[in-house]
């Protein structure tokens, strides 16, 4: 499993949708799904993090599957 099926595996377990993760990562929707579907990687390690502790992803998963 990757990091982008993780991502987006989890944000929908949590009821969470995609409009919701870019608010609080303060990055567009689009880019949210360009992330889920692989077009894109994120960058910024920090919003990696971010990403992750909303979505109540562990630092082990983070580094499993990032």
């Amino acid at each position: 499993m990757s990091l982008a099926v993780l991502f987006q595996e989890r944000r929908q377990k949590r009821g969470f949708t995609q409009a919701q993760v870019a608010e609080i990562l303060e990055v567009t929707p689009q880019y949210v799904s360009d992330v889920e579907c692989g077009r894109k990687t994120p960058a910024d390690f920090k919003r990696v993090l971010k990403w992750a502790i909303y979505l109540g992803i562990s630092q082990k998963d983070l580094l499993l599957y990032g």
